[in-house]
C-alpha cells in the first residue's frame, strides 16, 4: 500500500511564527537532496493521519535556515518534539522506531 502524500495532515512551514504556541507539535527538518529524509517522509505522513491531535510540520532547511538554526538542527533528518512551545526531545538521523515511539509518547502528554 502506498501513502497518498496529498491526503496527509502535514503542513510545510518557513518561520517560527508558523509553529503553534500550544499543544503537541512534531517538526521534521529535511532537505530535498537528503536520501534518509526522503525515506522517512512516508512514515511521517502516515503518523500525521494516525494522530490528529498532534500538529505535524515539515521544514525544508534549504529554504528556512534561520528556523533550522533556532532549533539547533545539525543533522538531517532531525525531528523535534514540542509540547506547549517547549522542545521535549529530538531525533537526529533516520530512525522510524524512535519516531513512532516519541509520537506515541507525545500523544499521551497533558
Amino acid at each position: 500500500m502506498t501513502t497518498n502524500i496529498s491526503s496527509d495532515k502535514v503542513k510545510y512551514i518557513l518561520s517560527k511564527n508558523d509553529v503553534p504556541q500550544t499543544g503537541h507539535v512534531v517538526i521534521d527538518f529535511y532537505a530535498d537532496w537528503c536520501g534518509p529524509c526522503k525515506k522517512l517522509s512516508p512514515y511521517f505522513s502516515e503518523l500525521s493521519n494516525q494522530y490528529p491531535t498532534i500538529t505535524f510540520l515539515k521544514v525544508n532547511t534549504d529554504n528556512a535556515e534561520e528556523l533550522a538554526q533556532l532549533y539547533d538542527v545539525q543533522a538531517l533528518p532531525t525531528i523535534v518534539f514540542i509540547h506547549n512551545n517547549n522542545v521535549i526531545s529530538m531525533i537526529k538521523g533516520f530512525n522510524v522506531d524512535a519516531l513512532k515511539k516519541e509520537v506515541e509518547q507525545l500523544s499521551k502528554e497533558n
